[in-house]
């Protein structure tokens, strides 16, 4: 499994730089959906519990792009069978939001820049921990200040909007 390792940054940090790279890499990208795109990949793939980042098990062990190394800060469950793909599941959804359209010979090349956009951050935050997921810890209760609360506010809580 995989991790999330946020350190100080908020999760819409990461999020709105995300958003940055890949409107300045694809002109004609709306902002507002390419960000409504990141906060769902992320609010589907992130589960954190207590435990997450307070036990020896829940530490990365490597990092999944080349370079850098495994960081010694909090973590969070990073539910993603293959995170070396994303980027490119990213830039095809993303891809779509681009008006006008770009032509079909432009699109694999602008596909390339918005996953390059979306690597470049993610590959700082998504690190490797086999144990992820499977430690007798990751029973742990869900922590239910959840993900979604942060990235779009929660209806249901005004004081959290």
């Amino acid at each position: 499994m995989y991790e999330l390792c946020l350190g100080d940054e908020p999760v819409t940090g990461v999020i709105d730089r995300i958003t940055a790279r890949a409107c300045d890499a694809a002109p004609g990208l709306d902002r507002d959906a390419c960000r409504r795109l990141v906060a769902l990949i992320f609010t589907v793939r992130v589960r954190r519990t207590h435990a997450c980042g307070t036990d020896p098990a829940c530490r990365p062990t490597a990092t999944v792009w080349r370079g850098g190394a495994a960081p010694g800060r909090p973590t969070a469950g990073w539910l993603d069978l293959d995170p070396l793909a994303l980027p490119a599941m990213f830039a095809a959804s993303a891809a779509d939001l681009v008006a006008p359209p770009p032509a079909a010979e432009e699109r694999t090349a602008l596909e390339v820049r918005l996953a390059a956009a979306f690597r470049a951050v993610i590959r700082s935050v998504v690190f490797a921990n086999p144990s992820c997921g499977r430690a007798a810890v990751c029973n742990a209760e869900p922590v239910f200040d959840d993900l979604s609360a942060q990235i779009e506010g929660d209806p249901d809580r005004p004081d959290r909007a």
